[in-house]
């Protein structure tokens, strides 16, 4: 499948989702839309922490009274989404041990190769 990135992503979503794509074997047309999202939210992520960066953490609102800035929940919502996104296509570090611990559980057991017939060899 060919995935055509959103005009006017940051240079560091570009980059992310460049590898992403390397990272990703097997995508399907129907994949487009989840790359999508993923694309969108991370590139929220970057722009707002990015304007956090340069503002405080909270704010004071019309009635004197502290409240944390907004951006954090926008921030915090678009994160949520992207690592939600990242764990179906396994591109999180514990989706990935997970996937070679099964790989690695399917080889036989020193005891199933015996049972099966197999000879060790030294």
């Amino acid at each position: 499948m060919e995935y055509t990135m959103s005009k006017g992503l940051t240079h560091r979503t570009r980059d992310f989702m460049k590898s992403v794509l390397e990272q990703v074997q097997g995508l399907e047309g129907i994949d487009s839309g989840a790359l999508s999202m993923l694309e969108y939210n991370y590139d929220v992520f970057i722009r707002q922490s990015d304007i956090l960066k340069d503002e405080d953490m909270v704010i004071t609102n019309v009635q004197g009274n502290l409240n944390p800035n907004p951006r954090i929940k926008i921030i915090k919502d678009a994160q949520i989404q992207c690592l939600s996104i990242l764990k179906e296509f396994g591109l999180t570090l514990k989706s990935r041990t997970s996937v070679k611990a099964k790989t690695k559980d399917s080889e036989d057991s020193p005891l199933e190769e015996f049972i099966k017939g197999k000879k060790e060899t030294r």
